[in-house]
This record gives structure tokens, C-alpha cells and sequence, in this order.
């Protein structure tokens, strides 16, 4: 019987040297920069540079997610190919 075993990763997405956060639009899947506090208070939108596309600015590109599954994988998944390895033995 299979085993799941759930656990939570937490990841962070970096700013560049200016302070700007990568976007990609949900629309069109064209990268573009944003920065957070820029824009009109209260109003938690983000506008795509390319089309003028408007989504919420809490919701993750592909490229992002993709991202943060890569870290979620080295973190658990490279120690348990290891043990894994190990039993190959």
C-alpha cells in the first residue's frame, strides 16, 4: 500500500538589484518585470507591460511554479534518491 507523506516547502522568489519581481502574464506567457508598492494602493491588480492584461498580483506565472517545484524537489527529493541509492547496494 502506498505511503503519502505530506510536507509544506516554503519559497522564496527574490527581487533583482532594483527591487523589481519577475512576472510572466497569464494571457500571453511573456515575461516582464513589476515592483511591488508601485502601484495604486489598495488595489491588489497586476497589469501585464505587454497586453494590459489584469490579474492578481498574488498569482504565479508557470515559470514560477516550475521554479519553486525545483526547489521543493532538491530539498526532498535529491536526500531521499540518496537513500534510495544506498538500498541498490
Amino acid at each position: 500500500m502506498p505511503v503519502l507523506i505530506e510536507e509544506t516547502v516554503s519559497v522564496s522568489i527574490e527581487t533583482d538589484e532594483e527591487g523589481y519581481l519577475g512576472r510572466e502574464c497569464l494571457e500571453y506567457e511573456k515575461y516582464f518585470k513589476v515592483k511591488r508598492g508601485t502601484g495604486i494602493p489598495n488595489v491588489p491588480a497586476c497589469h501585464c507591460t505587454y497586453c494590459n492584461h489584469i490579474g492578481d498580483q498574488d498569482t504565479l506565472g508557470q515559470g514560477t511554479i516550475r521554479y519553486a517545484q525545483s526547489v521543493a524537489f532538491r530539498q526532498f527529493g535529491s536526500p531521499l534518491l540518496g537513500e534510495l541509492k544506498k538500498l541498490e547496494r
